[in-house]
C-alpha cells in the first residue's frame, strides 16, 4: 500500500489490476486441471462479476517470453560445458553464421528464436561485447533495469516464490523445507553504505555463480547425463537486500541482528 501511495495508484486502479490478475490465474489452474474454462466457472471461482470477466478475457494479453529466453540464454552460456572454458567461465563464441558457436547456443534453449534476433537484443542490452576472437558474453545475470514492465514480471515471480516458500515451511512443519533467512542491523552509521551496498552486490553475485554452478549438474538442458525420462521440477533460490534511505521510517527495533526465522 505504501507502494501505491508512493506512486499515486487510486483504490479503483488496485481493484481492477486485481481483478485481472484473478481471473488469469483462476484460468491458468483451470487449463493446468485440465477443465473447462468458462466466463461462469471462473466468476464463481474468482467472485468476479460475469461481465468484468468478459472482459478481462477479450482484453487478455499475454506477455512475450522473449526476455525469459535472454535470461535462460546467459544461464546456459555459464553453465553448459558445451560453451565454457576449462575453468568454468563462458567462453568467446564464434557468431558469424547459422553454424556458429552462438547459434549452437541459442539452439540449445530454443528451436523457435533466431540467433540474430537475440543477438541483436543481447547487444542493445549490453550483455554481450563483440571482439576479435568471437562474441564474450560481459554480465553475470539479465536484469531489465530500463524495462519497467518485465522488471515487474521479475518482481512478481519472486513475491510468488518468496510466499510460496514460507507456505511450504508452514504446511511442512519440516525445519529443513525452505530456505528462509533474514539478517539485519539497525544502527549501521551512514558513512559505510556504499561500502556494505558493494560488499552485498559481490557476495550475492559470488553466492549465485556458485549456485548456477551447483544446479547445472542436475539440468537436463545443461547435462546430458541426466535422465532424460525423468521428471522435472523448478527450483529457485532468490536473494535481495536494502538499504533504508536516510530518513526513511524505521519499524520497532526487533535486536540489532536477526539471523534466523
Amino acid at each position: 500500500m505504501r507502494f501505491c501511495l508512493r506512486n499515486s495508484l487510486k483504490l479503483q486502479e488496485v481493484i481492477e489490476a486485481c481483478k485481472d490478475v484473478l481471473v488469469s490465474v483462476a484460468q491458468e489452474e483451470m487449463q493446468r486441471a485440465q477443465c473447462n474454462v468458462s466466463v461462469s466457472r471462473l466468476s464463481v471461482m474468482t467472485g468476479v462479476h460475469r461481465p468484468d470477466v468478459t472482459k478481462i478475457l477479450s482484453q487478455a494479453e499475454h506477455p512475450p517470453h522473449f526476455e525469459n529466453a535472454v535470461a535462460r540464454l546467459i544461464g546456459q552460456w555459464q553453465g553448459d560445458s558445451r560453451f565454457c572454458g576449462a575453468r568454468g567461465k563462458p567462453r568467446v563464441l564464434s557468431f558469424d553464421s547459422k553454424k556458429s558457436e552462438f547459434a549452437e547456443l541459442v539452439a540449445s534453449i530454443s528451436s523457435a528464436i533466431s540467433p540474430y534476433t537475440i543477438l541483436f537484443e543481447l547487444e542493445r542490452i549490453g550483455a554481450v561485447e563483440r571482439t576479435a576472437q568471437g562474441l564474450k558474453l560481459v554480465v553475470r545475470e539479465y536484469v531489465p533495469h530500463q524495462d519497467l514492465g518485465q522488471t515487474f514480471v521479475y518482481l512478481s515471480r519472486d513475491c510468488e516464490d518468496l510466499l510460496l516458500a514460507v507456505e511450504g515451511n508452514i504446511r511442512s512443519g519440516r525445519p529443513d523445507c525452505n530456505l528462509h533467512l533474514q539478517t539485519q542491523y539497525d544502527q549501521v552509521g551512514v558513512s559505510y553504505v556504499e561500502q556494505i551496498r558493494r560488499w552485498f552486490l559481490d557476495e550475492g553475485n559470488s553466492f549465485h555463480a556458485r549456485a548456477r554452478s551447483f544446479l547445472s549438474q542436475f539440468d537436463k538442458d545443461i547435462n546430458p547425463k541426466v535422465n532424460r525420462y525423468e521428471p522435472t521440477t523448478r527450483v529457485a533460490v532468490c536473494t535481495f537486500s536494502r538499504i533504508e534511505e536516510e530518513g526513511a521510517p524505521v519499524g520497532k527495533n526487533e535486536g540489532n541482528q536477526r539471523g534466523e526465522r
